[in-house]
């Protein structure tokens, strides 16, 4: 998700997702969080907290635009999915750091936000 090329929310893409999906079938989604505690203290410091830098010479070397919690929310409830569960967690080298550690006692500060979201069919026009 983080790799398209896009400076909205990705809208066309999870409808084609929904589209394809068998009746009440499931998306699973994982995706750095923009909100995590260190790109939080980046932006703070006047630092790109997506990357540091741009490299759009090379394909799919950087991520071209990060999400919130609030964001998918709104993207996948837009696009005909149900959330069914939130879990945020620290898959990276961040998660052997004391203090990231501590701090991400909050879940939302954690580094990746992953989904479980479903196919909703509104059944009273079908």
């Amino acid at each position: 998700l983080e790799h398209l090329i896009t400076s909205h929310p990705p809208f066309h893409v999870f409808r084609e997702i929904h589209r394809v999906l068998k009746r009440d079938g499931y998306l699973v989604l994982s995706t750095p969080n923009l909100a995590a505690i260190h790109k939080r203290i980046l932006l703070l410091f006047g630092k790109n907290p997506i990357q540091h830098g741009f490299y759009l010479d090379i394909p799919y070397k950087k991520h071209f635009r990060e999400y919130t919690i609030s964001d998918l929310k709104y993207v996948l409830s837009s696009t005909g999915f149900k959330i069914n569960r939130v879990a945020f967690i620290n898959s990276h080298f961040l998660s052997r750091n004391l203090i990231t550690k501590t701090i991400s006692l909050y879940p939302k500060f954690r580094d990746t936000i992953c989904v479980l979201a479903q196919k909703f069919i509104n059944r009273r026009h079908n």
